[in-house]
């Protein structure tokens, strides 16, 4: 009922209204209806979260398994099959990562695999076991998984897949890895788990291991700026304060990701490199 009246109020007003004010409410925000309804909504749904003990990233965790519907795998020529399937389309990851040296006797970590959209392309390009990756999602993962055991060989690689509750890294068992991968994950992260995934991470890494991200930066004067409950600009000068922190050296190398891998024009990429036992901490 209340999502009938909200579509109906704003089906009115996108009749009603012009269209440059509609886009001056709508903001840097998808609709209208998500800058002053589902916005304020889910701020209101994470705070209550919040005071029965819980924290952003299982609240997070909660909100994606919550649009996992795992029917899509078995209606063939449905419209969410085929939205699922464009939106599989990874722009070239792998081609990024090759073109820092990953070669397929390495190993990689990727750091929010989500659907494993971009994680299918290391599976098939890494000697068998060499992949690992981890999201807080459980039911994205499972239904990465299911809907690549019918395109590939998933199990014969042997994919270390966690569904992590903390940041802590603790989860990987000791695993050190030669890459750290991470595609449009940090955009969704507050800026104290985006420090304490920097000061983590460096259990899994070697001092000579590779660490791509990418991040979104607005305003190269803003270190911060949040535009909804789940997505936050953090711009290049609040990635190398944390890298000076925690022992890295970093450096922007956006000109080394493809057009296609661009979603915004504000994406960027970065590249680290762990200085080794005995950094700041």
């Amino acid at each position: 009922m209340r999502s009938t009246l909200v579509e109906n109020l704003c089906g009115l007003a996108r009749r009603l209204l012009p269209v440059a004010l509609l886009h001056w409410l709508r903001g840097d925000h998808n609709s209208v209806r998500q800058r002053f309804w589902f916005g304020p909504e889910e701020y209101l749904n994470l705070w209550l979260y919040r005071l029965r003990g819980g924290n952003y990233l299982t609240w997070y965790a909660r909100r994606m398994d919550g649009f996992v519907n795992f029917e899509t795998l078995d209606v063939e020529d449905s419209y969410a099959k085929r939205s699922f399937e464009h939106y599989f389309r990874d722009p070239d990851s792998l081609g990024i990562a090759k073109s820092f040296g990953l070669k397929p006797h390495h190993t990689l970590h990727e750091f929010g695999v989500g659907f494993l959209r971009t994680t299918q392309h290391f599976i098939d390009y890494l000697d068998a076991g060499n992949l690992s990756g981890n999201d807080a999602s459980k039911a994205r993962i499972e239904f990465g998984s299911e809907y690549l055991r019918r395109k590939m060989a998933f199990d014969a690689k042997r994919p270390k897949l966690i569904v992590n509750t903390d940041n802590s890294f603790d989860w990987m068992d000791g695993r050190k890895v030669d890459f750290f991968w991470s595609l449009a994950v940090f955009t969704h992260m507050p800026p104290e788990d985006i420090e304490e995934t920097f000061k983590n991470m460096r259990k899994t890494l070697k001092p000579n291991t590779v660490v791509l991200f990418s991040y979104a930066e607005k305003d190269s004067d803003r270190n911060i700026e949040r535009l909804n409950v789940k997505d936050w600009w953090h711009n290049f000068a609040f990635y190398a304060e944390l890298a000076e922190r925690y022992g890295f050296e970093i450096e922007d190398v956006t000109e080394a990701m493809p057009k296609s891998v661009h979603i915004d024009p504000a994406d960027r990429l970065a590249k680290m490199r762990w200085r080794g036992e005995g950094s700041a901490s």
